[in-house]
């Protein structure tokens, strides 16, 4: 299993209701892609104080390293989302590894 994990820092001028938007236009890629295996995120809520800014961070769950590359460069939900955040977020992170592979 591939784990796919993002994290979004969004410029001062998103507002609360235009992130909520966003998680739930990124949650719905799990319906529309095809590859998906798996979809959740939320708000990073750090009580060590560690998240660095960022405020929302999800993980996909893909079953092949082929699944993930393909989200990544064919799929056309994934495209328009990529799009529609683009001048939305000061800082993207992003994590990917094979489960229980260290």
């Amino acid at each position: 299993m591939i784990t796919h994990v993002v994290a979004f820092k969004y410029k001062t001028t998103v507002n609360a209701d235009l992130r909520k938007e966003i998680a739930h236009r990124l949650l719905a890629l799990g319906d529309t892609s095809g590859v998906i295996r798996s979809v959740t995120g939320g708000l990073e809520q750090s009580p060590e104080g560690k998240g660095k800014g960022f405020h929302q961070v999800f993980v996909m769950k893909f079953n092949l390293w082929e699944d993930l590359q393909f989200y990544m460069l064919y799929d056309q939900s994934h495209q328009q989302f990529m799009e529609l955040i683009g001048d939305l977020t000061e800082d993207v992170q992003v994590w990917d590894f094979q489960d229980f592979e260290f």
